[in-house]
């Protein structure tokens, strides 16, 4: 059910997870507004009441013109509707439009999930007539941190695919990768990151079986592992365990055999604690 009736400007707000934010600076933007000025708003925008105000469900950009041309009342289609088929129709007309800023559309895609914690991710996929992947695809645009990397891929200077690609980097490493984000056709862009990423995964074990040593040596326990990594945090551990005593005592310790450094492999029982004479 709807009703349709003119609205004061000054009583309608926008819908705070509206799938699209409004360019000013578009030339379609500004052919909408000459068209309002010169014939008014043709279409009524959609809205539903709210407690003292009306919260726009279609017509964002309408009425953002409207205001921008000066006009005072807006014709409105007033649907009765509840949250939950407000996200349906929100979702629905998302469809039927053509997507021209990626970064924003997903971010909006995010909104929607972060407000309906029971909406699924597989939910939002089939409701959008897309597929798992595809929505999963997406929403990684979000670890994006650039501003620069998001202003070009919304006027579509980085591929989707590429930038899907350039999503799974630590967020300092993609600016690094603009140039070839820009210049590259996917089939030659997509294997250097996957190139890049097994490096970091490499460097992130690297540094986890090292703090690891690290962390044995401070707890007082014997070596655990073999891996050459592990053992070289735990020698590091093990000296600076040393330098702090022997600066405080004026006198080195002596310690347990079991903090003794082997690349054999070690006894499986744990000794803890150093021995130190007073």
């Amino acid at each position: 059910m709807s009703e349709l009736c003119s609205i004061a400007v000054g009583c309608i707000r926008e819908n705070p997870v509206a799938m699209r934010s409004v360019d000013r600076d578009s030339e379609a933007y500004q052919g909408l507004c000459a068209s309002i000025r010169e014939r008014g708003i043709l279409t009524p925008i959609s809205v539903r009441q709210r407690e003292g105000y009306y919260e726009i469900i279609d017509g964002l950009h309408r009425y953002q013109a409207a205001k921008d041309c000066g006009i005072s009342w807006i014709p409105c289609d007033i649907v009765k509707v509840n949250d939950d088929q407000i996200l349906e129709l929100q979702i629905m007309q998302s469809v039927h439009k053509i997507e021209t800023r990626p970064y924003e559309y997903t971010q909006q895609l995010k909104r929607i999930l972060a407000r309906n914690p029971l909406l699924t991710i597989t939910d939002l996929a089939k409701r959008l007539g897309k597929s798992t992947t595809w929505l999963n695809n997406r929403l990684m645009l979000t670890k994006i941190k650039s501003l620069r990397i998001r202003d070009l891929i919304n006027v579509g200077k980085i591929p989707l695919s590429n930038a899907y690609a350039l999503a799974k980097l630590p967020a300092n490493e993609q600016i690094n990768w603009i140039d070839q984000a820009q210049a590259q056709r996917p089939e030659e862009f997509i294997p250097g990151i996957n190139a890049r990423l097994q490096q970091v995964r490499h460097t992130n074990r690297i540094e986890k079986r090292f703090y690891k040593g690290r962390m044995d040596a401070k707890q007082g326990l014997s070596p655990r592992d073999t891996n050459q990594a592990y053992i070289e945090g735990y020698t590091k551990g093990i000296n600076r365990q040393l330098t702090s005593y022997e600066l405080l005592h004026g006198r080195k310790p002596v310690s347990n055999p079991c903090h003794e450094i082997t690349l054999s492999k070690p006894e499986p029982t744990i000794r803890k604690g150093w021995d130190l004479v007073h």
